[in-house]
This record gives C-alpha cells, structure tokens and sequence, in this order.
C-alpha cells in the first residue's frame, strides 16, 4: 500500500510539473519587458503624430540676470530704460513693443505692474520704481522685435 501512495504522488506530481510548464509555455510567447517596451513605443509614437509643431513669429525676450544689483540713487534718477539694460541688448531691439515693471513680492510676479510703450519711463513707472525700498525687487521686461543680424547668413 505504501509503494502504491508513493508511485501515486509521483505520478502526480511530474503531471502538474508538466501542466505546468505547458501553460507558462503557451502564455509567455514575449520577454515582459519586451511587451512593455513595445506597447510604450507604440503609445509615444501615436502621441507624436498628434503633435502639432507651431512657430511663434513674435517672441517675448528677457534680457539680463534675475539678481543684479542697482543702486537706489540710479532707480530714483531713472527716466529711460537705458539706465537698466546694457547698449548691446539696446542694440538688438528693433521695434520696442512694451516694458513692463513688475514688482516681484515672495519670489512671485505680483499685479503691481506698470506698463510703458516706449524707452522712455511714464510717470506711472517712475513713481513705481521710486516707492521701491532697498531690498524691493523687480523685473523689467521688454517686448520687442529683434532687428536681424548681418551675419545671419553665417550661422553666428
């Protein structure tokens, strides 16, 4: 009797160690990895082709470091936008569309804002800059358009 159990489970256990491998067999035809990398490219290649690719004909410039430091005498005295901006970055500005000042409160843009259409400052702009304290910090940003370059043809 005991020869017989011992045969039995045997017998039984190469038969589910066969079904086993027969099923893994049949359902794993691809690498996991591979499926996911498949699928993945699939899905990337899909979304590419939905990406609609726009050029912007005017571009918003910033000009000059986010930390650079100005006198409080030379902020007061300000009447034009060259006190800020350097004659190289005045150079390249074609058509000047607007300057903004903006006051810049918990490392944020605020909504105190003021804004001009010319290089010259408005009174709106002087009175903004001069109200400023010492350790106020604001951005001045001009839209404009870039005049192009005589060595554009040269790739520089």
């Amino acid at each position: 009797m005991k020869k017989k159990f011992i045969i039995f489970c045997a017998v039984l256990t190469s038969l589910s160690i066969a079904a086993f491998a027969a099923i893994d067999w049949e359902t794993n035809t691809l690498d996991p990895l591979q499926a996911s990398v498949t699928e993945d490219l699939k899905i990337n290649q899909s979304i590419l082709k939905n990406i609609e690719k726009t050029v912007f004909t005017d571009f918003i410039y910033d000009i000059g470091p986010r930390f650079s430091p100005i006198k409080k005498e030379a902020i007061e005295k300000a009447t034009t936008i060259r006190t800020f901006f350097s004659e190289d970055e005045l150079q390249k500005m074609e058509v000047l569309k607007s300057v903004n000042i903006i006051l810049i409160i918990n490392d944020e843009q605020s909504k105190i804002r003021e804004i001009g259409y010319s290089d010259e400052l408005t009174a709106g702009q002087m009175a903004l800059l001069q109200s400023s304290n010492y350790s106020t910090s604001f951005l001045i940003r001009a839209e404009y358009k870039e005049k192009k370059s005589a060595n554009w043809f040269l790739g520089k």
